[in-house]
């Protein structure tokens, strides 16, 4: 990119960071904030070894996130010392942020990118613009101090580099962002069958898998209680499960299928002797299976470089947004993991705007409902207008599937042309 090409980027990105530097003194929904300081000075008076070994679990410093946000709480500590001698609980609060705003702003250079692939570099500062200033990036970034964007932008790096069809390196990607977050794993079979298909059943398919492992040990090792590769990794494992079992409701504040229908209950209630949680996870494996193969048969019948482009990022869209839709557990926020691909779909056609547009509104209205109804707790929140952000979610979902992956929609060349493979 030359310096006159890359001055408008600069701008969108730059104005991006101001945008959330502005932000930065207003705090909202400080609860999870405030827990994320309090496991930043358990940190500092126990040291890394003692940060999962001294809180005790269910406490209100329990730490239920993997060590790769340890990691990122490690980085913040060492800049909190630095900067703020005194120990100001408000600069800490405020260096908290900093890496889901720095995300954001990568998040929007990772967009511009891959929509530069298959459309022109005007349609490129589009997506990165979104990224930017979308509503569903600064609220959870730079007011709330959400971990959620770093994890999301793993996500998207990974989606990038299986485009540039550079496996291992997604696969690093993808490790990185599920050490942080456990998301990010869901989308392994779509990455895994897009290498198989590129490179075939070789020993070049285990690479990948065996480097995340090794990132994971690395990560994990300052953290766990032994240094055995073997016991760190079966540590982390112990505490993905720990975690996993903090919030045991079918909906905590998420506008999807389990409040369509009703009030947030234990998902270990049982419907015809299967769990809720259970049902869930099937329905996933169902939409998943059936985006995996859309997908394939998409990209077999390509005639272009872009309709390939598209097959592979919308059904990244579709694994992650029927996380949201269809699982139990799932916070409001959790529907930025779709989202963070929603810029890189924009230029796609009609269907794919008015599907990141009905989501942007519905976001915005189930974040702001679960803020209002925070403080009544969960089971408060099944009102009619979180049914009716539930149905559109809902609905949005079933056309996606319908729309994204109905073969045989022609997808335009850019004006600068590719070369097909």
């Amino acid at each position: 990119m030359t310096a006159r090409r890359a001055w408008p980027l600069l701008g969108i990105l730059a104005a991006g960071l101001v945008f959330r530097i502005l932000l930065l003194r207003i705090h909202g929904k400080m609860h999870d904030v405030t827990i994320f300081a309090q496991w930043a000075r358990v940190l500092m008076t126990f040291g890394t070894h003692g940060l999962y070994d001294r809180v005790m679990p269910w406490s209100t410093t329990a730490i239920n996130y993997p060590p790769g946000y340890a990691l990122m709480l490690l980085a913040v500590v060492d800049a909190y010392r630095i900067v703020s001698p005194s120990g100001s609980p408000t600069t800490l609060i405020v260096l908290l942020k900093v890496p889901a705003i720095a995300a954001d702003i990568a998040c929007a250079a990772i967009a511009y990118a891959i929509v530069l692939r298959y459309a022109t570099r005007s349609q490129a500062l589009v997506a990165a613009a979104i990224a930017s200033f979308a509503p569903w990036t600064w609220p959870l970034s730079a007011i709330m101090g959400q971990v959620d964007s770093v994890c999301a932008m793993f996500v998207l790096l990974a989606l990038a580099l299986t485009l540039e069809e550079s496996y291992a390196a997604s696969w690093l990607a993808l490790a990185a962002g599920t050490l942080i977050k456990p998301f990010p794993i869901l989308v392994v079979p779509l990455l895994l069958a897009a290498q198989i298909r590129s490179q075939g059943l070789t020993l070049r398919i285990v690479v990948g898998p065996v480097l995340a492992l090794i990132l994971a040990y690395v990560v994990a090792r300052p953290f766990a209680p032994s240094a055995a590769p073997l016991s760190t990794l079966t540590w982390l494992a112990h505490e993905y499960g720990s975690g996993q079992g903090l919030f045991p409701l079918t909906s905590f504040f998420a506008a999807n299928v389990w409040t369509l229908f009703g009030h947030p209950t234990p998902d270990a209630q049982h419907v015809l002797g299967v769990s809720l949680q259970t049902l869930g996870w099937l329905g996933f494996a169902v939409v998943t299976l059936f985006v995996l193969a859309t997908m394939l048969r998409r990209l077999d019948s390509a005639q272009s470089r872009p309709e390939r482009m598209r097959a592979f990022v919308t059904a990244w869209f579709l694994v992650l947004f029927a996380l949201f839709a269809l699982t139990t557990r799932m916070h409001e926020r959790y529907l930025v993991y779709a989202l963070a691909i929603a810029p890189a779909m924009w230029s796609f056609g009609r269907s794919e705007r008015r599907i990141v547009t009905i989501l942007a509104i519905t976001f915005v209205a189930g974040f702001a409902l679960a803020i209002l109804r925070a403080s009544a707790g969960a089971e408060a929140f099944a009102t009619l207008p979180v049914r009716i952000i539930s149905a559109l979610n809902l609905g949005t979902f079933a056309f996606a599937l319908f729309a994204l992956h109905r073969e045989g929609r022609p997808v335009a060349v850019a004006a600068q042309g590719w070369v097909n493979k």
